[in-house]
């Protein structure tokens, strides 16, 4: 440990920042450790006689304690072709002892004791509610023959995470029974979609679909070196601004400049999965008054990587050294830190925002993949 970091814990008892190789140890009796070699690290928790895996597949490289001791900071490095960026990936206390449920869950259903499983993802879900761990309660529940058990497990996420609900009820065989089941159903009151996704997974009427505050779009990351691409729909919340939902599509791979789609049946499975989501759900056209944004002359001066306009809404788009601004002349009228190579972007008037597809490159040599997502900018 750095002669500051060892200064510091002495101060306080016990350390709260360790490095790679070193460990942690939190108020709840876990420690955490990271091990394994860069580009691709792994935190570790123990728990007495207990390891799981916490996070891998990241560069991790410090871990710190956030001053309300109730959370900790994973630091970890991603690694472009055109440069790195830091991030930080962080983990509630709670959300950690939940891990350890769900670890023990996995073991007590390899061993066939539902009930002890039962137990322990109940546990799990009180400390962290989520649709995937509610799903996974309710499928032992219907082993156990207990239907109702089941519904009142996902029940609150009808209201609460309704498309990943949906998806979850109609591609897991063991919540087939719940599929139909009135009390998990969409309400009434929305009106079945017509926007559908095509055999190439693209949307259309396209580029996006909305139903109410949710925004449906395709978006694609590849493997860099691999020649996988892997597409995804994705279903994000416009007052949040946050992805709440991503449904897998597909994997492509690349033979002699020709995409070849791998499993073509389960695609069509697949597909036809997600267009009953998308008509369940509501999903339709964008409006017809989005105006696409002109993209301008890239400056020499290294001052702007990338500018957009939307001459009609007399706005622009301006990324620079890492932040991306919805500017009216020289007034910021939004803006957001992101790291991107490319982007495309549209003015939605009703809403008054700028959604802005953007992409990032990968670097095959650090084993990053090429990444790209939707950005939300709103005017006030």
């Amino acid at each position: 440990m750095r002669p500051a970091l060892v200064a510091i814990a002495l101060l306080l008892g016990t350390a709260t920042t360790a490095l790679a190789g070193e460990r942690l140890r939190l108020p709840n009796g876990v420690t955490l450790t990271i091990d394994g070699d860069s580009p691709n690290t792994t935190v570790y928790a123990r728990r007495a006689k207990e390891k799981i895996v916490l996070a891998d597949k990241r560069d991790f490289d410090s871990l710190r304690l956030a001053p309300d001791k109730q959370s900790i900071v994973a630091g970890y490095t991603i690694w472009f072709s055109a440069g790195s960026r830091s991030g930080e990936r962080r983990f509630t206390l709670p959300e950690i002892d939940a891990a350890f449920e769900l670890d023990a869950a996995r073991v007590a259903k390899r061993r066939k004791q539902l009930p002890v499983a039962e137990a322990a993802l109940a546990r799990a879900l009180a400390l962290t509610p989520s649709t995937a761990l509610a799903a996974d309660l309710a499928a032992v529940r219907l082993a156990l023959g207990n239907r109702d058990g089941a519904v009142a497990a996902l029940q609150p996420f009808v209201e609460r995470e309704l498309p990943a609900l949906r998806e979850r009820l109609l591609s897991d065989a063991a919540l087939a029974p719940l599929t139909d089941e009135p009390r998990l159903l969409p309400p009434s009151t929305i009106t079945p979609g017509t926007s559908q996704l095509r055999d190439d997974g693209a949307l259309t009427p396209g580029p996006f679909a909305v139903s109410g505050d949710w925004l449906a779009v395709e978006r694609s990351s590849t493997a860099d070196g691999s020649g996988f691409t892997h597409s995804d729909l994705v279903v994000y919340s416009l007052s949040r601004g946050t992805p709440i939902a991503r449904f897998p599509l597909f994997a492509q791979e690349r033979e002699e400049d020709v995409a070849k789609t791998v499993k073509r049946a389960p695609v069509k499975r697949r597909l036809a999965l997600l267009n009953r989501l998308l008509r369940e759900l509501g999903f339709g056209p964008p409006p017809p008054d989005l105006e696409e944004a002109r993209r301008g002359p890239d400056r020499d001066d290294g001052s702007s990587k990338l500018k957009l306009h939307f001459d009609k809404a007399k706005l622009g788009i301006v990324y620079r050294a890492g932040t991306v601004r919805l500017l009216r002349g020289d007034e910021v009228l939004a803006e957001r830190k992101l790291t991107l190579h490319g982007a495309s972007a549209v003015w939605w008037p009703e809403k008054r925002m700028a959604i802005v597809e953007w992409s990032v490159e990968g670097d095959y040599h650090h084993g990053v993949d090429s990444d790209a997502g939707v950005l939300f900018l709103k005017a006030p």
